[in-house]
């Protein structure tokens, strides 16, 4: 990997805006830097020679083409550092002679550098004159910038592995997500499949127990059941569908229990049609009608009652089940079978403490299952 800001080499030529965008970065950040070092060169002369003898225009000029060529010079090597960078790592075991190998590069190309920008300044800035005083100057220069040099090498690659660990660490962060949200994805697949066959067998019980009675209703039970089956198929690989989706599946299992309890069940449904297309977990509404038709419905002589309600509050979706049986007696507290338990389980998986869920004795009388989760709506189409 070669960080954005230090790297020279070509990127993949799927992205070739890409390229540019970095290569402007690299530029504008050594360009700053050529102007930093610059404007104090130029702050140094200013305090040494006397304005009244001091041309600012030239110097300024000299200054910046003089910066300019060495730190162009610096980006133009940087490549090669990094490839030494790979060769001789400053990690793991091999530190030592990594640290051995760029420090004998430091010293090799700090000192290389000063003569060729020294020469690339000469050609650009007064290429027909002064070339008497070029070979001399050399050792000024290199007594004034050799350590400056050395820094600079360091510094370019010690900013290559700040770059380097912070890529690697994101890296691993989205590997980690991944893994997480693959593994979330799995378990909430796991509970929902959990959720099939406990509804099956007691769909199934409720078919068999009508067989030897009453005939057309168990043969309606069997259609019911089918068209049931073929919505879950359908909807099989999906986590979340739509409110109308689910009430579509909720029907068909509400008139298979109805053809069960005949007159003792009867069913209500108050949910505003702007909400039909929030997205509501997958099968999620089932699971709390049969716990309030298996222990308050079921248990009750008298005409029972399930109510099935959608609200919005602001940003939630408030979802509730209620029946009219006996309720949480005292001090009773709830007890999660498979439906409730994978309800709570995919409710935490999929919106975290995003969503609530609970079971609450009514003022009247009878239970209801409240839901609550973010409101979202799904895409068109």
């Amino acid at each position: 990997m070669t960080p954005l800001l230090l790297a020279t080499e070509a990127a993949p030529a799927s992205a070739p805006l890409s390229r540019v965008r970095r290569f402007l970065l690299q530029w504008g950040i050594w360009s700053a830097i050529a102007v930093f070092f610059a404007s104090q060169a130029v702050a140094m002369v200013m305090a040494m020679v006397p304005r009244t003898s001091l041309n600012l225009y030239v110097v300024w000029q000299r200054q910046l083409l003089f910066n300019f060529v060495c730190y162009y010079l610096w980006w133009a090597l940087t490549p090669l550092i990094l490839k030494l960078d790979r060769r001789w790592r400053l990690e793991g075991a091999g530190w030592a002679r990594g640290a051995w190998a760029h420090g004998i590069a430091s010293i090799v190309l700090g000192t290389a550098h000063l003569p060729v920008s020294q020469l690339i300044f000469k050609l650009i800035y007064n290429p027909l004159a002064g070339w008497e005083r070029f070979m001399p100057g050399l050792w000024p220069l290199f007594r004034d910038n050799i350590h400056l040099n050395i820094l600079s090498y360091w510094a370019i690659i010690g900013v290559y592995y700040v770059l380097d660990y912070h890529h690697r660490w994101r890296e691993r962060e989205v590997r980690a997500a991944e893994l997480e949200r693959a593994l979330s994805e799995a378990q909430l697949q796991a509970l929902k499949m959990q959720l099939h066959p406990h509804f099956l067998f007691n769909a199934l019980n409720s078919i068999a127990a009508l067989m030897h009675t009453d005939v057309d209703a168990a043969d309606t039970m069997l259609v019911r059941l089918s068209d049931l089956l073929r919505r879950a198929l359908d909807q099989a690989g999906a986590q979340e569908v739509t409110l109308g989706q689910e009430l579509d599946f909720l029907r068909p299992y509400l008139e298979i229990e109805k053809i069960r309890f005949q007159e003792r069940l009867s069913v209500e449904f108050a949910v505003p049609a702007e909400l039909l297309n929030v997205r509501v977990p997958n099968l999620i509404l089932q699971p709390l009608v049969e716990n309030a038709i298996r222990h308050g419905i079921a248990a009750r002589t008298a005409a029972g009652r399930i109510a099935v309600s959608a609200t919005r509050t602001g940003d939630t979706l408030n979802l509730e089940v209620r029946d009219n049986g006996r309720g949480l007696r005292g001090a009773e507290a709830p007890v999660d079978g498979i439906g409730l338990s994978n309800t709570r389980a995919r409710l935490e998986r999929l919106y975290g403490a995003a969503q609530s869920f609970g079971l609450v004795n009514l003022p009247e009388g009878g239970l209801a299952a409240r839901i609550s989760l973010p409101l979202r709506l799904a895409p068109a189409g």
